[in-house]
């Protein structure tokens, strides 16, 4: 495969590509062949201070552009960077390791995020406030200003969009920093982008850093007063002192940190969507997401047959070259995550974990791994790893014995999380809803404030009307039932009446209701004679009388 040349970046500051304040900059290399993909400028405190202060001077006249405009924008924006689809996700491969799939899968989101908040230039900015004195009280929403967003390199088109997309349609000017090992492709190319979409120069600024340097630029988005809001999307380690800093400066951030997230398969689960799930799940960008499945508990009953085809399936996916399109596990970002997975698998073991599948590194690549008997206790299970790591607790016999409990125990076993997923097979049948127009049942299990599991069963099923005098859309509406087992869900009674005034059918009523149609049942009826419709007199002006002329033709009398 040919190798690209190493391109030259600047940042991005005021409308214009600078170099750092220092004039230094670092080296952007592929985390599977090792070559450098690009050089960048590597900034510092003095760079993000410059373009806190370019983005505050922008803030006030990009607050008063219309939001046509603004939408615009966004729109060509969508369309600029779908135009350079390939070349972006050849870039996703060199710079963060992303396999074919998973690029493709950020192209096609990132320019339909784009269309989607190109929406929000028109939302709402008004809110009517309720007034004891009868005065009329209105709250309206203004641009704060200058926004800090912090990027991180996993999914960096994603999440990079992510943190500017909405600032910027609202009114704000954002000041990005991406990080050092995806400085171009999860930041610098909003800046050709929105450059090419006709965005006014300083309200989008791009500071970039070199690795281990982010804490002079970090901090000078924290305490700078005139960066209003701060967006973080990373390790729970970073957004917990950032916070504490945010917290001493009186400034609101937003926070999206890690997750060791279970997945549940219970025994009535379809066993081989289940595996399919799972993997795909678990492995999506060698497991750097997260979001992705850490933790895989089984029900006893189908334990067995999961793991058999679960190790069968995991021994299937290629390690390797993350621009061949068949490749399913890539590298890691670097040689720190890759020294961090062996040393926490190796103390799993050391810990009583058995080595299912992988287990091993191969290059900068680490094989796809399943691990069982992992104590709840090992760090592999209770905080996230970055890295294709399926683990299994330990004595699932045992741990199972009382599944409802089992299922809390497991989640509120980890002290980070994002997502849950559980597996019973009639959530299979929500894909064919809209076809066959069931009723489906599903059970979820939610984390609330007080960090406890709650269990609620829902119901979903169509509303469908055939009137012609009331049309509704053929879609799927939804109603939720407390505790109630999915085999005994069924439709509700159809209400006799709607409104504020209808009651509900006790038992005494239904029985007199029965009674009564049985009474009228057996009650003969009467012939009615027929009675001879009365006639309608005609208007007035329609009396007039017609008559034929001797010619056969009608014409109205003279008066």
């Amino acid at each position: 495969m040919a190798t690209t040349a190493a391109q030259e970046y600047r940042q991005f500051i005021g409308g214009d590509w600078v170099a750092a304040a220092d004039d230094s900059t670092f080296e952007d290399r592929d985390p599977f062949t090792g070559d450098v993909v690009a050089t960048v400028a590597a900034g510092g405190a003095a760079d993000a201070r410059r373009a806190i202060e370019t983005a505050a001077a922008a803030a006030e006249s990009w607050a008063a552009t219309p939001p046509a405009e603004r939408q615009m924008i966004f729109l060509r924006a969508a369309d600029a960077l779908e135009a350079r689809r390939d070349e972006v996700v050849s870039l996703l491969a060199r710079e963060t390791g992303s396999g074919f799939g998973f690029g493709m899968f950020q192209m096609g989101f990132v320019p339909n995020l784009l269309r989607q908040t190109a929406a929000l230039a028109y939302a709402p900015i008004g809110t009517v406030i309720p007034s004891d004195t009868g005065v009329f009280s209105m709250g309206l929403r203004k641009p704060v200003g200058v926004v800090g967003a912090i990027a991180p390199w996993n999914a960096a088109l994603i999440l990079s969009a992510r943190s500017i997309a909405a600032p910027l349609a609202l009114g704000n000017t954002v000041v990005l920093k991406p990080s050092e090992w995806s400085p171009v492709v999860g930041g610098l190319i909003w800046g050709e982008v929105f450059t090419a979409a006709g965005l006014p120069a300083g309200v989008l600024n791009v500071v970039t850093h070199a690795p281990g340097a982010a804490a002079a630029v970090g901090d000078e988005l924290v305490s700078h007063p005139a960066v209003r809001r701060l967006d973080f999307t990373g390790s729970t380690e970073t957004g917990r002192r950032l916070a504490e800093a945010a917290g001493r400066h009186l400034k609101r951030i937003v926070l999206e940190l890690g997750g060791s997230n279970p997945l549940i398969v219970l025994a009535d689960a379809d066993v081989d969507y289940a595996v399919n799930a799972s993997t795909f799940g678990a492995f999506l960008h060698q497991g750097q997401i997260c979001m992705s499945a850490r933790r895989i508990i089984v029900e006893r009953g189908v334990a067995d047959e999961f793991v058999e085809k679960l190790v069968a399936k995991t021994e299937t996916l290629k390690a390797g070259d993350p621009k061949e399109h068949d490749t399913v596990i890539g590298p890691l970002i670097n040689e720190d995550a890759l020294a961090t997975v062996k040393g926490r698998v190796e103390a799993a073991v050391a810990a009583g974990a058995k080595v299912l599948a992988g287990g091993e590194a191969v290059g900068p690549c680490y094989r796809a791994t399943v691990l069982t008997d992992v104590p709840l206790t090992a760090q592999v299970c209770s905080n996230e790893a970055f890295a294709p790591l399926k683990t299994y607790p330990k004595k699932i016999d045992e741990l199972f014995a009382d599944v409802p409990e089992s299922v809390r125990r497991s989640m509120n076993t980890a002290s980070e999380g994002i997502a849950k997923r559980l597996y019973p097979a009639f959530l299979r049948c929500f894909s064919r809803a809209r076809r066959s127009r069931s009723w489906i049942g599903s059970t979820t299990l939610t984390r609330h404030g007080s960090g406890r599991i709650r269990e609620s069963s829902s119901v979903i099923r169509p509303r469908l009307s055939h009137s012609p005098r009331r049309r509704r859309p053929r879609s799927l509406r939804g109603s939720c039932r407390e505790n109630a087992a999915p085999e005994a869900l069924s439709p509700p009674p159809r209400a006799r009446r709607s409104g504020p005034r209808a009651r509900p059918r006790t038992a005494g009523s239904q029985r007199r209701s029965a009674s009564c149609a049985g009474a009228r049942a057996a009650r003969p009826r009467r012939a009615r004679a027929a009675r001879p419709r009365p006639r309608r007199p005609r208007p007035r002006h329609r009396r007039a009388a017609r008559r034929r002329d001797s010619s056969g033709r009608r014409g109205r009398t003279s008066a």
